[in-house]
């Protein structure tokens, strides 16, 4: 017993240096872990639009889709959401056809002229989620709202429903 405590002892100040999630992106906007291990991808003191058009330009280069996923780190299935996109499942898929973007709303109150400007009129939930075709439209304007439960939507029903862009 002693020889794993001692063995514990030292593995602790290494595992706080390990990420159990990659970066998801090419750009300033990676998932990060507060103290208490909650997954927090929404970076919430990036520049949102400037981060928008670099991922415009590498899904029109690299003729990719672009995931544009506004949400909220204190939002469950904002964070859920974002945590099955990183998933081993969703890796291939993603990783050969999208490039993903994850865009604070912070309260609700901030990088709302976005959603707006991808055509989202009324009210919309945490996560909204855009599917953008490399030429910059928008190809999912009528589901870009439905993602608010993202937590108790079935995996399978997501894979499919981003795979269903790309063939």
């Amino acid at each position: 017993m002693c020889k794993y405590l001692l063995l514990l002892s030292f593995a602790l100040p290494f595992l706080g240096s390990c990420s159990a999630y990659s970066d998801h992106n090419k750009y300033h906007n990676v998932p990060t872990h507060k103290s208490d291990n909650m997954y927090t991808p929404y970076n919430e003191t990036g520049e949102a639009e400037t981060e928008i058009n670099s991922l415009l330009d590498i899904i029109k280069n690299e003729q990719k889709h672009g995931l544009l996923v506004f949400g909220a780190n204190w939002c469950h299935d904002s964070r859920s959401f974002a945590a099955t996109l990183d998933s081993f499942r969703f890796k291939k898929l993603l990783k050969n056809n999208y490039e993903i973007l994850y865009i604070d709303v912070g309260d609700k109150d901030k990088n709302i002229n976005l959603i707006r400007k991808y055509g989202v009129k009324g009210e919309f939930g945490t996560p909204t989620v855009f599917v953008i075709n490399s030429d910059g439209s928008v190809l999912n304007l009528d589901t870009a709202v439905s993602w608010r439960n993202a937590h108790s939507i079935d995996d399978d029903y997501k894979y499919e429903y981003l795979k269903s862009f790309i063939e």
